[in-house]
């Protein structure tokens, strides 16, 4: 038997990913997460960096699902709110500095590093690995790599596993620093192939997709339709 999405959850979220505007951009750097999540906030300043088209950051937009009867204000999907309700990078703007030293990037390697935000009041409604599958689309669709390549704070154990409910499998651990922290971070970098991509996401052409952690809508290696959430890349 399956579960339900947490209350407020739409249960056929649409993602709509676009270029970053400027008030995104604030708004983002504004986001604060509750601890042990905190080391994912971004410094105010940092707007500056996800405006940068060179870093090549996106926002997502929730849209109401086909079958929603009334959207909220602003065309966004019921019980989300206006605005962006993640963000996504690829590329060498998503790695980690610790992996990097540690030279875990093989230059041989064409794996596609994706970096990945959700907003902190969408956290534990359901959203993450659904948002995670939407990413991976939207990262195949602009740049049609062989696999995905991801790294995540080894406490960050919700995150974990809803990267592996989305067929990411654990790699190589190492330390990275982070901003705020006094000493360095546990990271765990996970792969998955392209052959796993889901049917999820909006393309950059504003194509609306939706977003399925599993191309045929299976649940989790728990048995459960239950979903978990990453907080922030």
């Amino acid at each position: 038997m399956t579960g339900s999405p947490a209350p407020g959850a739409p249960r056929d979220p649409v993602f709509r990913f676009r270029p970053v505007a400027e008030a995104d951009a604030v708004a983002i750097a504004g986001w604060r997460y509750p601890p042990p999540y905190d080391l994912y906030d971004l410094d105010p300043d940092d707007w500056h960096t996800l405006l940068d088209p060179a870093a090549g950051f996106v926002v997502a937009d929730l849209l109401p699902a086909p079958t929603a009867p009334v959207a909220a204000p602003g065309g966004a999907a019921p019980g989300v709110g206006a605005g962006p309700v993640g963000f996504a990078v690829f590329g060498a703007e998503a790695r980690v500095p610790g992996a990097e030293r540690a030279g875990l990037y093989d230059p041989a390697d064409r794996a596609l590093d994706i970096g990945l935000g959700l907003r902190p009041d969408l956290t534990g409604r359901g959203l993450g690995p659904r948002y995670v599958g939407a990413v991976l689309a939207a990262g195949a669709d602009r740049h049609d790599p062989p696999s995905f390549r991801l790294a995540v704070a080894r406490s960050n154990g919700r995150a974990i596993r809803a990267y592996q409910r989305v067929g990411f499998v654990p790699g190589p651990t190492f330390a990275s620093p982070v901003r705020g922290v006094a000493v360095e971070v546990e990271f765990l970098l996970m792969t998955r192939p392209r052959t796993l991509c889901t049917t999820a996401a909006v393309s950059p052409s504003g194509e609306h997709l939706r977003a399925d952690p599993d191309p045929n809508g299976r649940p989790g290696p728990d048995g459960s339709d239950r979903q978990e959430d990453e907080r922030a890349p």
